[in-house]
């Protein structure tokens, strides 16, 4: 299953890291919809700064 880019609306746990609401972050499939199923979080928008599971930040763009 494809990886999706979500924004956090409440902390949650993630690959040992606590994600803090307002944080965008690409998870895979099953664990995205948990998350948005639970309201833990919102499909993230096409300009939304995006965090990387490495660390690095960058802005999705419309395709």
């Amino acid at each position: 299953m494809a990886n999706i880019l979500i924004k956090i609306t409440s902390a949650v746990g993630i690959a040992g890291r606590i994600i803090r609401p307002g944080e965008t972050v690409e998870v895979d499939g099953p664990l995205a919809r948990n998350l948005l199923h639970r309201g833990k979080a919102e499909l993230a928008t096409a300009t939304m700064p995006v965090t990387l599971e490495d660390g690095e930040s960058i802005t999705a763009l419309e395709e």
